[in-house]
């Protein structure tokens, strides 16, 4: 069985650069926020950013993604990895963290709980918010990713809506 790593997780030069833009932004709102992304401590949560509260942290997932401006679309990741040997990680979308989703292109910072869109995908208006499923076949470690293609229009209102 293929193991997925944690470094080809982080060599994408447009996560980094997306990770180190939200975390710039925190800070300059005043937070105290720490750069976890290469942290193997957290890794399994997913968490790519942290903010030290003075009774505990938060952790937000940052996606950063080069296709919204395009395209219109958010990937709502169902599953992360699923390969030939039964491993089978479950995506942001079912993980209760707060997701920084950054259109690259345009600078915009969408922020929500990843449980809101889940309750979204799974409700009737929701269902009608699908533009379509998606796989993506990662050769080099074997393995696919699914998911779901959702308008981000149809999911603003989940959002807090931020040019950075």
């Amino acid at each position: 069985m293929t193991d997925f790593s944690f470094e080809e997780q982080n060599s994408d030069p447009i996560q980094k650069q997306g990770t180190l833009l939200v975390l710039k932004y925190l800070s300059e709102q005043g937070f105290e926020v720490r750069n976890v992304s290469e942290d193997k401590n957290y890794f399994e949560s997913g968490a790519d950013i942290i903010i030290l509260y003075p009774d505990g942290i938060e952790k937000r997932d940052v996606k950063t993604d080069k296709w919204l401006a395009r395209t219109g679309n958010i990937a709502f990741e169902l599953i992360e990895i699923f390969n030939i040997g039964g491993l089978v990680k479950l995506g942001w979308g079912f993980k209760d963290n707060i997701i920084d989703y950054l259109d690259w292109e345009n600078k915009i910072l969408y922020t929500f709980l990843s449980k809101d869109i889940r309750n979204f995908v799974f409700s009737d208006e929701g269902n009608k918010s699908i533009v379509k499923s998606f796989q993506c076949w990662h050769p080099n470690k074997k393995y696919y990713t699914i998911g779901f293609l959702l308008k981000i229009e149809n999911i603003k209102k989940l959002c807090k809506v931020i040019q950075i």
